[in-house]
């Protein structure tokens, strides 16, 4: 009896399911011909539902990868740091400590002869930077883009081009171990200047700062002074383009300096003659020699150097994008001087607090000037 109900439920089983299969198997007639299409149908579209589930799971990575980055990136940010630098003005150095915690920072300054300075601020980094123009979340503590932070553990990815390692978004001379205090404590134009000494004969520029109205390499630049009045000296300077036989760079009329303060003649305003003095650029003689009665070098400032070098050691006016307020000259009587001369003149700049880095060669061997 076993047997038996086995085969007939083998029979019900086979006379039930057989037609399905011969049908789901293309074996009838038509289905024979439609199957390979069908087939084709079917496999695109497991093909597409398996990139469907793909495309998910990566998208679901992806955004599970930036969530866990921004709260590791907040989780430091708001951490601990600390920096610690050496600030030298004049010779004179202090240690400066900086923690930041919290959103609250605190800086320590200590000097050579032992004096402690503290001060604290809100939503600063341990690079020091201010609270108007903060860093990205991506900037580390320094300047370059080894993807450390300030305090050298790491935490920080590399810092963008745009922020500097004051952790401000400013990108001007920051992320030095030297921090540099701007403009430099004491500096002034010469308090001992005789103008008329000044603008006695012309003067050969032996380096110069970059500006936006002259561009490197430079070639045969001079500066004429005619003094008009006790306040106002008229300006002639000329340049050659591309080389010292190149087309002159300064056809047009004189430029016109003014002194707002008889007083103070070394600090002198310059600009178009047709422009109001209120529109001129400072010029300031910081530095001239050997003697008041005698000028044969010197040292024009674009007014006071409020901006740190990019080297991290001195200060600079302004910068080669800026018409006001910028440049940095050294000044000869003699179109080419003596080496010892120049490196005379870098060593004062330096001494000044001046960045010379920022100074690039003229070369006037070889020039023709334009008539006085």
């Amino acid at each position: 009896p076993k047997a038996v109900s086995r085969a007939l439920a083998f029979r019900a089983f086979f006379f039930t399911h057989l037609p399905a299969f011969f049908s789901q198997s293309g074996f009838s007639g038509g289905a024979m011909m439609r199957q390979p299409a069908q087939k084709r149908e079917r496999e695109g579209e497991r093909a597409m539902s398996r990139s469907m589930r793909m495309r998910t799971r990566i998208e679901f990575v992806v955004v599970l990868a930036v969530l866990v980055g921004s709260l590791v990136s907040a989780q430091t940010i708001t951490g601990r740091s600390e920096s610690k630098s050496q600030s030298c003005v004049n010779g004179v150095c202090s240690k400066v400590e900086t923690t930041c915690e919290g959103g609250k920072c605190t800086t320590t300054t200590t000097s050579e002869d032992g004096s402690v300075t503290t001060t604290e601020s809100n939503g600063t980094e341990a690079g020091g930077g201010d609270v108007s123009r903060p860093c990205f979340p991506f900037c580390d503590g320094d300047d370059n883009d080894d993807g450390d932070d300030a305090s050298g553990d790491g935490a920080f990815p590399p810092c963008f081009p745009f922020c500097d390692g004051e952790g401000d978004a400013d990108a001007i001379g920051g992320g030095n171990s030297t921090t540099t205090e701007c403009p430099p404590a004491g500096f002034d134009s010469l308090k001992d200047f005789n103008l008329t000494a000044w603008t006695a004969h012309p003067w050969y520029i032996q380096k110069q700062a970059e500006v936006v109205y002259q561009k490197p390499p430079f070639f045969c630049v001079r500066a004429n002074y005619k003094q008009a009045s006790p306040t106002e000296v008229n300006v002639y300077n000329t340049a050659s383009l591309e080389g010292v036989d190149g087309p002159q760079q300064n056809d047009g009329p004189p430029l016109k300096a003014v002194i707002d303060d008889p007083a103070v003649p070394s600090k002198l305003k310059v600009g178009p003659a047709f422009l109001p003095p209120s529109m001129y650029g400072d010029y300031w003689v910081v530095y001239a020699g050997p003697s008041e009665d005698k000028y044969e070098y010197g040292i024009v400032s674009g007014g006071p150097p409020t901006v740190p070098g990019a080297s991290g050691e001195g200060c600079v006016a302004g910068g080669p994008n800026e018409l006001n307020g910028a440049g940095l000259w050294l000044f000869t009587e003699d179109p080419n001087p003596s080496e010892e001369t120049v490196k005379m003149l870098e060593a004062k700049a330096k001494d000044l607090g001046l960045d010379l880095s920022v100074l690039e060669p003229v070369v006037q061997e070889g020039c023709t000037y334009p008539p006085e």
